[in-house]
């Protein structure tokens, strides 16, 4: 009934040029009776299969990508490049991507598929970038470990390290979209990758205490500096140097994602920024 679902949610989204790109010729094994049974599809006046609600077309396609990119080696270059250039780049597909991250915490992509999908990656170099930051932005952390680990199957360290500190039109890396966002398992991807190929330093300055320019307006200014005793024990305990708060015309830019986090109450991404920045303290002690 599953394959019944998806189908139908494939004619729903796509048009007909598009489903055929799936060469998805089946026809339906249930019945009209059977499929609406569950409720969550109806006769329409018309006398059309419907969706009770747009939300369920796009978790039965998700469903159905997901299967093509963990199901065998046999996904096709153009529902790849399909994949690649609309699913996980297109506004309008932002819903899909959601529950394509979400089902893919419990499946595991063959490396001859992540190796078809690094090609295409390195065929859009100029939006490979985007994809990341717009999965970091969605809180998409598995689509994220997806992108990393096909450019590392194609042994594109190089790239792996642009994509980490590659920066959007506001001057903000994945790493800091994910501070801004409040979102550490988007942080724990990005750190776990960059603790393999970035240096010390880098990890340091680029993530650790990467500068995020924010403007703070008066309300919130006692908030502010009650968090500044607090940031500026950590940083003397790991012994970095104190990063400045400058005033800009009665207003406050933060200097680090340290304090944008402190600024907003973002206390889990603290805690983890916390636990990252002893480690690597301790690592640089050990040497």
């Amino acid at each position: 009934m599953s394959s019944d679902y998806q189908l139908l949610a494939l004619k729903v989204l796509f048009t007909a040029e598009q489903v055929a790109l799936f060469q998805n010729n089946t026809e339906r094994s249930f019945s009209t009776e059977e499929l609406t049974r569950i409720g969550i599809v109806q006769v329409s006046h018309g006398g059309k299969l419907q969706f009770i609600h747009f939300t369920f077309a796009e978790y039965y396609v998700a469903d159905y990508l997901v299967n093509c990119l963990t199901e065998g080696n046999n996904i096709s270059e153009q529902v790849l490049t399909f994949i690649v250039k609309d699913i996980f780049q297109k506004e309008q597909y932002q819903v899909i991507r959601a529950f394509i991250d979400g089902l893919l915490s419990r499946y595991k992509i063959s490396k001859l598929v992540l190796k078809e999908y690094v090609n295409q990656i390195h065929d859009l170099r100029k939006s490979v970038d985007k994809m990341l930051h717009r999965a970091a932005l969605e809180g998409n952390s598995n689509i994220i470990e997806i992108l990393f680990d096909s450019v590392q199957a194609g042994d594109h360290t190089d790239t792996v390290n642009k994509l980490l500190l590659q920066e959007d039109e506001e001057g903000l890396t994945a790493w800091t979209i994910a501070v801004l966002s409040n979102n550490t398992q988007v942080l724990q991807k990005v750190w776990e990758r960059a603790e393999k190929t970035l240096t010390a330093e880098e990890l340091k300055n680029k993530l650790l205490l990467a500068a995020v320019s924010v403007t703070i307006k008066s309300p919130v200014r006692e908030a502010w500096w009650g968090t500044q005793k607090t940031l500026w024990s950590w940083r003397q305990e790991i012994l970095f140097p104190p990063s400045g708060l400058h005033y800009r015309n009665s207003s406050y830019e933060a200097g680090t994602v340290w304090q944008v986090a402190a600024l907003f109450g973002k206390l889990e991404v603290l805690q983890k920024l916390w636990e990252w920045a002893k480690r690597e303290t301790n690592n640089r002690r050990d040497k």
